[in-house]
């Protein structure tokens, strides 16, 4: 077998470091579409979290359409009463999501918050509920707010799954 020169092994150097090189890349992008592909989304519910949520969104929208409607005149009992109904309702919501166990709520970054925001929506219901039937006057209902000031309900609309429509 005749002797390879210095230029020739340079080559075959070459050409094995290229495709060791080629190699080590396809396996990092894999690697890196696999774990995206499987990561947790941090902004929107997902897997069951997100299917109990539009399970539990229907039944509220329901529940609250059944709702006999509100006279604009009505006294302070029936308010109070509607408000104190509506955040029952909002706990069956949270309580229905967190029947997929702890462990799954864990893993699904904004489902936390999420329940955290329906939960603070109920109290407020219940408060005003307070207030109203304590007799003060011209009491309304005030949306909790995020620590930058804004509504509640606009950070819940960005993880909520698309069946629980905020508006």
């Amino acid at each position: 077998m005749p002797r390879r020169t210095g230029a020739e092994e340079a080559v075959i150097t070459l050409v094995c470091v290229a495709l060791l090189v080629l190699t080590v890349c396809a396996g990092l992008l894999v690697a890196g579409l696999f774990a995206y592909a499987t990561a947790d989304n941090v902004e929107f519910m997902d897997g069951q979290v997100a299917d109990a949520a539009t399970t539990a969104c229907g039944r509220l929208d329901a529940q609250l359409r059944e709702l006999p409607p509100q006279p604009a005149d009505a006294g302070d009992d029936p308010k109070g009463r509607r408000l104190e109904r509506e955040a029952a309702l909002m706990r069956q919501l949270v309580s229905s999501i967190e029947t997929v166990g702890a462990a799954e709520l864990a893993d699904d970054i904004p489902s936390q918050a999420w329940l955290a925001d329906w939960r603070s929506l109920a109290d407020a219901r219940v408060a005003c509920a307070k207030q109203v039937a304590a007799g003060r006057p011209g009491v309304r209902m005030r949306e909790p707010q995020t620590p930058d000031h804004y509504p509640i309900s606009q950070r819940m609309k960005v993880s909520a799954p698309g069946a629980c429509g905020l508006t």
